[in-house]
């Protein structure tokens, strides 16, 4: 029963993620097919402008050498300026949009509806996750013990657990990396970097090894930086591109008291409190990238992006204000055998 429950509540939660990223892409296409046909009409527009403007030239222009002609022209009824097609102007597919979020209310109300399910006392998070392990049963003379949940499951993430360090071919002049490699810092003057074609123009470093296959883990400790951003890119991002702002990389971010998911600069508001540690799991045959904001109850999901994967992912993480002393941190993590 344990089993089949896991699984029940796993299928839904993948299906929730799923139905999420869907319905944020079908908002996302809806939005893109509207800027297309505001900008059509924008270039209609300003072709009309311009033809305009040249029968006004041309208007002074005979008005000035032959204005009789130009009376006997308006008399007649003639014009000048001979109209554009009508552009069918694309607008938003309402009913979709609204449809769309009517069936999601529906199924939150379905699954808040089960009066069964809300009386049941709710343990902290990951409470149930070790094996179910039931005592022999005791002897006429036993007295039967009090029956305890156990303290803490250990986070399955780590089952994925991968040791990874910054790079320091890619580390911006205006941050330090520990002799170790592990740990990122702010500093108050620019190092002086041997020249480096990978070397990021904004505080933003790489981490290594690449990876291309199987799921891979790792977590973050952001405890001791106001505004940091913790993803991964592609090789493709480039010296000059910034994380989460472009096609090639994916990161969640703290910054003005406000966690956020951002690819392709994009951004969506995450409504949960700012994570002093953040895992991130590469899931490369599900080709998937999801964050975690890990505490002593467990990892809670933040986001997860769906991913191409056309080539190698590297960990990535981003620094924001620059205020000396800022720094992320990459935790040790022992794999575990689930």
């Amino acid at each position: 029963m344990k089993d089949n429950l896991t699984q029940d509540f796993r299928d839904m939660r993948d299906y929730l993620e799923k139905q999420e990223r869907a319905s944020f892409w079908r908002m996302q296409q809806e939005q893109e097919m509207a800027k297309k046909s505001t900008s059509q009409d924008i270039q209609i527009l300003v072709a009309d402008i311009e033809s305009l403007m040249k029968v006004k030239v041309e208007l002074q222009d005979r008005i000035e050498n032959d204005w009789m002609a130009v009376l006997k022209d308006s008399g007649s009824g003639g014009t000048w300026v001979s109209a554009a097609p009508p552009n069918k102007r694309y607008t938003f597919d309402e009913n979709r949009l609204v449809d769309t979020t009517e069936v999601i209310s529906k199924i939150r109300k379905s699954l808040l509806s089960h009066s069964l399910l809300e009386q049941v006392p709710c343990p902290p998070k990951q409470v149930f996750e070790d094996p179910l392990v039931l005592p022999a049963p005791p002897g006429p003379d036993v007295q039967m013990p009090s029956t305890t949940l156990p303290e803490r499951s250990p986070n399955r993430l780590l089952q994925w657990a991968t040791h990874i360090s910054f790079d320091p071919q890619t580390v911006n002049n205006r941050l330090s990396l520990s002799e170790d490699l592990k740990t990122v810092t702010v500093t108050n003057k620019i190092k002086a970097y041997e020249k480096s074609g990978r070397r990021f123009s904004a505080s933003q470093v790489l981490a290594v090894p690449e990876f291309s296959s199987d799921c891979h883990y790792w977590e973050f400790s952001t405890k001791d930086s106001d505004g940091w951003g913790v993803g991964a890119a592609a090789a493709q991002m480039g010296r000059d591109g910034k994380l989460g702002r472009n096609a090639f990389s994916w990161c969640v971010e703290w910054n003005k008291d406000q966690l956020c998911a951002w690819h392709n600069d994009q951004g969506v508001p995450v409504l949960l409190p700012r994570p002093l540690n953040v895992g991130v799991l590469l899931d490369c045959p599900e080709k998937e990238l999801k964050f975690y904001s890990i505490s002593e109850d467990g990892p809670t999901r933040i986001h997860s992006f769906p991913l191409p994967l056309q080539s190698p992912i590297f960990p990535a993480v981003w620094l924001y204000g620059l205020k000396a002393g800022n720094s992320l941190t990459i935790r040790d993590l022992q794999r575990i055998s689930m």
